[in-house]
C-alpha cells in the first residue's frame, strides 16, 4: 500500500448521434408508408369484393373501422414520429419508447393468451385434409411470425432510443423541456391509453352495435353508447395529463364499470347468437361453434384481469393526484 489514491475513472466521451437518429427517423417512415399502403389494401379488397349495393354486416363495418383505424394511426404516428426524431425532438423519444413498451406487453399477452386457448380450439376446429399436426404447425409459425414482428421490432426502438449517446444528443439539441415532461411518465402512459381507447371506440360507432353489462345495442342506440364511451375515454385521458384528481377518481370508477360490463357481456347473450348479430351467417357460426366456449369462458377472464391492472395502475399513480379537483400541471421540467 503505497497510501497513493488511484486516478479518476474518466467516462468516455457522449458522442452525437444526429446521423443515425436520421436513420432511424427515415426508417419510421418507410414503416408509415406501408401502413398506410396496408390500409387503402384492406380499403380496395372490400370494394372489389362486396357487390354492389350490398349492405355490409355490423361485424365487416367493425372490423373495417378498427383496421382502418390501426392502419392510418400508425401511418401517421410513424410519420409523425420520423420526422420528430430526424428533428431530435424530445417528444419523439418519450413516444416512441412509451408505444414500444406498450406494444411488446400486448404481444407478450396475447401470445400468453393464445397459448392457452388454441390447443383447446384445434380440438373443435375441423383441420381440413392436411390433417391436425399441420394445423398445429400452421399455428405455431403464425405465433412466431408476429412475436417476431410485434416484440422484435419494437425492442429494435427500445434499444436505439434507450442508448446513452442517443439520449445525450437529444438533452442537447433541445434542453428545453417539452410537452411531454409537463406530467410524470407513469401518468402520461395511462393518459396516453385512454386517449387511445377513446379513438378506437369512436370509430366501433360506425358497426352500430356493442353489448353493455350483457345488454345487446343495436342501430341509433349502439351508435350513440359508443360516441359517450369514446368521449369519456378522450376526457378522462386530457384530465389525466392536466393531473386532475377528478379525473383519476372518475377514471378509476370508470375502467372498473367497462370491465365489469366485458365481464358480463354474454350473460344475455351467447356467442354463437352474437355472431349472427353481427352478420354472421352458417358457415361463420359453424366455423364459430368450436371456438364458442373458450371464448365466453375467457372473455371474462380477461376482462376482470385488464379491470385489476387498470385499477392497480390508477391507484399506483395517486401520489401525482392529491391536490385539489383540478390538479395542476407539473412544472416544466418536474420530476417524472
Amino acid at each position: 500500500m503505497t497510501g497513493i489514491p488511484a486516478p479518476p475513472v474518466i467516462a468516455p466521451p457522449l458522442r452525437d448521434r444526429g446521423g443515425f437518429l436520421t436513420f432511424l427517423g427515415i426508417v419510421e417512415i418507410v414503416l408509415g408508408v406501408l401502413s398506410a399502403t396496408f390500409g387503402l389494401l384492406i380499403l380496395l379488397s372490400m370494394a372489389v369484393t362486396l357487390p354492389a349495393g350490398a349492405d355490409v354486416p355490423a361485424a365487416q363495418r367493425m372490423a373495417l373501422g378498427i383496421n382502418l383505424i390501426l392502419y392510418a394511426g400508425s401511418a401517421v404516428f410513424l410519420v409523425v414520429m420520423g420526422i420528430g426524431t430526424m428533428r431530435v425532438r424530445r417528444w419523439a423519444r418519450v413516444l416512441m419508447l412509451i408505444v414500444s413498451w406498450s406494444f411488446v406487453a400486448s404481444a407478450i399477452l396475447g401470445i400468453a393468451v393464445a397459448g392457452v386457448m388454441l390447443p383447446g380450439i384445434l380440438e373443435r376446429v375441423d383441420p381440413g385434409p392436411a390433417g391436425p399436426a399441420f394445423a398445429r404447425i400452421a399455428v405455431a409459425v403464425a405465433l412466431a411470425a408476429t412475436a417476431g414482428v410485434m416484440i422484435g421490432l419494437p425492442l429494435f426502438f427500445i434499444l436505439a432510443y434507450s442508448g446513452r449517446h442517443v439520449k445525450h444528443t437529444f438533452a442537447t439539441r433541445h434542453p428545453e423541456p417539452g410537452w411531454v415532461d409537463r406530467c410524470p411518465a407513469s401518468v402520461l402512459v395511462l393518459s396516453l391509453l385512454m386517449a387511445l381507447f377513446g379513438l378506437v371506440q369512436l370509430a366501433g360507432s360506425w358497426s352500430g352495435f356493442n353489448v353493455l353489462f350483457g345488454v345487446p345495442l343495436q342501430g341509433p342506440a349502439a351508435v350513440a353508447v359508443n360516441l359517450v364511451l369514446g368521449a369519456v375515454w378522450l376526457a378522462l385521458g386530457c384530465g389525466l395529463y392536466r393531473l386532475s384528481r377528478a379525473a383519476w377518481l372518475a377514471g378509476i370508477a370508470f375502467t372498473a364499470l367497462i370491465h365489469v360490463s366485458g365481464f358480463l357481456v354474454y350473460r344475455n347473450i351467447s356467442f354463437l347468437e352474437l355472431t349472427y348479430r353481427l352478420g354472421g351467417g352458417a358457415a361463420e357460426a359453424g366455423v364459430m361453434g368450436g371456438i364458442a366456449p373458450f371464448v365466453e369462458r375467457w372473455t371474462g377472464v380477461f376482462a376482470l384481469g385488464s379491470g385489476v391492472a387498470w385499477v392497480l395502475a390508477l391507484l399506483a399513480v395517486r401520489r401525482h393526484f392529491r391536490g385539489g379537483a383540478h390538479g395542476g400541471a407539473m412544472p416544466v421540467g418536474g420530476p417524472a
